[in-house]
């Protein structure tokens, strides 16, 4: 690159200078649609979205893992050895849930506390139980984590 000449400005290229106020009012572009996102036109001319696969009342979702009853929380502990997966806890209360994993020793180790209507995901192994709990400590559900990414609704 060419040195510049005495008495001549240097041109600079660098974005405007941008503030928290001016970020939060400028709008990014939305991302491209993938194809499955995109409206589909059947032969009859009408345009349509497509559906997600609907469960009907009252049954489970393919991807929720059984509920186990609370009675069950004595007879549980953690083994080793297990693959790694996921549970997605999804609290459908009207009160606060506490999420705890049972230990080696089948002891509660809380892991999070969901409000009503809220979920997260959470690491875990294949023989590794879990136990919902209200509040006060009282067990309301137990689960045991599937080899595929599960939910367990807590009802």
């Amino acid at each position: 690159m060419p040195e510049p000449v005495s008495g001549q400005p240097t041109v600079s290229f660098s974005p405007a200078p941008v503030s928290l106020s001016t970020r939060a009012s400028v709008r990014s572009p939305s991302p491209a649609a993938s194809p499955t996102d995109r409206p589909r036109k059947p032969s009859g001319g009408t345009t349509t979205r497509p559906r997600p696969p609907t469960t009907p009342p009252g049954q489970p979702r393919s991807d929720e893992l059984p509920p186990l009853p609370p009675s069950r929380e004595s007879s549980l502990r953690s083994t080793g050895g297990g693959a790694e997966t996921f549970v997605d806890f999804v609290n459908r209360r009207d009160s606060e849930v506490v999420v705890h994993w049972l230990d080696y020793d089948g002891q509660r180790r809380r892991y999070a506390v969901l409000e009503p209507g809220r979920s997260y995901r959470q690491q875990t192994y294949l023989g590794h139980p879990w136990v919902v709990t209200d509040a006060g400590g009282r067990g309301l559900v137990c689960f045991l984590p599937a080899p595929d990414v599960s939910r367990a609704v807590i009802r």
